[in-house]
């Protein structure tokens, strides 16, 4: 039952943290319809910058999320 248990709370973590990533993509396209209609394209330049690392971050986390589902799959199965 432990297994079970444990699997449960990481399944909660990662649902937790798609809803985070979820918000985070949110932002990142309110901001880049704002980077459209600003008009200033050195602030859009630097903006784009700043929204391609913060992009580059939720995709490694979400590739950490990934390899942990699969373990718990893989758990589960054995």
């Amino acid at each position: 039952m432990a297994l079970a248990s444990e699997s449960e709370v990481k399944v909660a973590e990662m649902e937790q943290s798609i809803e985070e990533i979820h918000k985070e993509l949110k932002v990142f396209s309110d901001g880049c319809k704002l980077l459209v209609s600003s008009g200033n394209e050195m602030e859009s330049f630097q903006r784009m910058e700043m929204w391609e690392k913060r992009f580059d971050l939720m995709e490694k986390h979400m590739f950490k999320l990934s390899e942990a589902v699969e373990r718990i799959e893989s758990n589960r199965n054995n």
